[in-house]
């Protein structure tokens, strides 16, 4: 109970740090993040027009094809680099502060213990589920 309230609570630093840097992205203040080449402009308007195009396919296909809600999450794999390279520059403009640059750290660090203890939890669940049948 505890390890999965720890979890979604420790899974809302990566929500944060995507939707600040996908602020940033869209508003175009993560210049002041960094220098860019053209190439580099030009390769971060993309992710947003990826993600909006991902998002919209899947309403799309929802209104069209009802299918279950656990299956849906799956779909947004195709925007992975997208969320990276939001939590990417999330994470660059916490840099700045030594404060909330420890504190997401920690919070960091803490969910992936909690998720690397939950999944091992999961593999001897079923490693004894297994052996049970044998």
């Amino acid at each position: 109970m505890f390890s999965a309230a720890g979890l979604i609570l420790l899974g809302l630093v990566p929500l944060a740090l995507a939707l600040v840097g996908g602020f940033l992205c869209v508003s175009g203040k993560w210049k002041s993040l960094f220098e860019a080449s053209p190439v580099h402009r030009a390769s971060l308007s993309l992710f947003p027009v990826l993600l909006g195009f991902n998002i919209a396919g899947i309403i799309a296909l929802t209104v069209r094809l009802p299918v279950y809600n656990s299956i849906k999450p799956s779909y947004l794999l195709n925007a992975m680099p997208a969320f990276m390279i939001f939590i990417a520059l999330g994470a660059m403009l916490l840099e700045k502060n030594k404060i909330l640059r420890r504190t997401t750290l920690v919070a960091s660090g803490t969910l992936f213990a909690f998720v690397t203890v939950h999944m091992l939890h999961i593999v001897f669940s079923i490693h004894t589920l297994i052996t049970q049948v044998k």
